[in-house]
């Protein structure tokens, strides 16, 4: 009796053994099934910021080129990430093995609306979950919602989930998508009278599309719309909106604190909120490419709070002038023209001023030496290492002339009204102020400042 007992546990076991190899069968095929309805193949071709943002997953982490029609039937492109990580533990004095698998989204810079990441942001937001729904998630993984969304520094917009490897988890990903993502609107003009009319009706503000939810196609009508900022944009939208609208500039924001007094640096978490959420959502402010920068400045710390810093290439851009200029301003290279073309350009961007360059430095100050002088017909693009080398109007000129003496060139630059060379202190004074200085005393007062 106890050998029939036996056999049929056996059998048994054997059994529960098929159907596990079944099972994982069907669910591999279902899962071949899955990539291949939604065209999700691998690719070597992934944005390398994001792998490096999510190399906890190692070797297991591939990615697939991705894109999908949502409800309106608008195409978007995305990113698909996936990976799991290997854990082993002891199970009544027996090594067992466990799996946890992860699935990621990643949207490139500009390419998903402003409602769509502010969704994102707000589903993976667990700050209000409930006591026993944090107990609950840290023992049963929610594979629902995202447990992170993010905005990384260059504007990827990144979402990731926790996940049981089966198709109708993944297909519910895929929905979501659908029904939620969007592309940048096309842009609208914003009128004066627009905005008033916001301002006095707040259920029209869904009405107003931001100019910057996608890269410039129109920039005359844009920078005459102007880009409009909401109290409950969030840090990065912040930065996200002005960097769409000025490419070339970089916004910050940094606390009121002894670390900033201290090393002048305390910039806000990429995941700051601003506003009230009890309080409606409004327009605070709206910027054009004629707003002065110092004011533009004042109006994100007025209203965001903190230090604000407005960059170009990492140093500050010019307080009063244009965001138009500070984002598009002149320079003039070094290294693209025949000397006696650049002199000519020289001189049409600074009437007040003459330039010569020599191979090497002028016998005594403020006198030519004209067997030094480059020729007319010098192609400058033969100078090695003067990539970096421009004239701007706001380049202060012993900056530009300790680059030329790196690649063993020395300049004069002369203020004809006032017959003045650029040397001595006079070298410490900004291109702009030396060409518009009219006479020697107001020179002297620009060097000693």
């Amino acid at each position: 009796m106890n050998s029939y007992i036996g056999c049929f546990g056996l059998l048994g076991i054997a059994g529960f053994i098929v159907l596990l190899f079944l099972r994982r069968k069907r669910v591999e095929n279902d899962m071949t099934l899955f990539y291949q309805a939604h065209s999700l193949y691998r690719t070597e071709n992934e944005p390398p910021n994001v792998r490096e943002n999510l190399d906890a997953a190692s070797d297991n982490l591939f990615c697939c080129r991705a894109n999908l029609k949502n409800v309106k039937g608008e195409n978007v492109e995305f990113c698909w990430w996936e990976w799991y990580l290997k854990s082993n533990t002891m199970i009544n004095g027996v090594p067992s093995v466990s799996f946890a698998h992860y699935l990621a989204v990643t949207f490139a810079p500009n390419s998903v609306s402003d409602d769509f990441i502010k969704k994102a942001l707000l589903l993976a937001d667990q700050s209000a979950d409930s006591a026993a729904q944090k107990v609950k998630d840290f023992f049963v993984a929610d594979t629902q919602n995202p447990y992170r969304a993010e905005i990384l520094m260059d504007g990827t917009l990144i979402i990731c989930w926790q996940v049981a490897k089966r198709r109708d988890v993944y297909e519910a990903k895929i929905e979501w998508l659908k029904s939620n993502v969007s592309p940048p609107s096309v842009p609208k003009l914003v009128t004066p009278e627009k905005v008033q009319d916001v301002m006095q009706n707040e259920s029209k503000v869904a009405d107003i599309i931001a100019p910057e939810e996608s890269k410039i196609t129109a920039p005359d009508e844009l920078e005459t719309a102007g880009t409009v900022f909401y109290t409950h944009d969030s840090y990065a939208i912040l930065r996200r909106k002005f960097n769409s609208s000025w490419t070339n500039l970089q916004l910050e924001l940094h606390h009121r604190s002894a670390k900033f007094q201290h090393e002048g640096y305390d910039e806000f978490d990429s995941d700051a909120t601003f506003g009230d959420p009890n309080i409606p959502n409004k327009i605070a402010f709206t910027l054009t490419g004629e707003t002065i920068v110092r004011t533009a400045a004042e109006l994100f710390s007025e209203h965001f709070g903190g230090e604000t810093y407005i960059l170009r290439d990492g140093t500050s851009s010019e307080n009063l002038e244009t965001l138009r200029y500070c984002n598009n301003p002149f320079r003039l290279p070094l290294d693209e023209y025949t000397y006696g073309e650049f002199k000519r350009r020289f001189s049409e961007r600074w009437t007040n001023l003459s330039i010569e360059l020599y191979t090497n430095s002028p016998h005594k100050v403020g006198e030519p030496q004209t067997s030094g002088e480059l020729a007319d017909v010098f192609d400058m693009k033969t100078l090695k290492n003067a990539e970096k080398a421009f004239l701007g109007d706001y380049v202060y000129i012993s900056d530009w002339s300790d680059k030329l003496a790196f690649i063993r060139i020395a300049a004069r630059i002369k203020n004809e009204k006032c017959g003045i060379c650029s040397v001595g202190n006079y070298a410490r004074i900004k291109l702009k102020e030396f060409n518009e200085a009219d006479n020697s005393e107001s020179l002297r007062r620009m060097s000693v400042r």
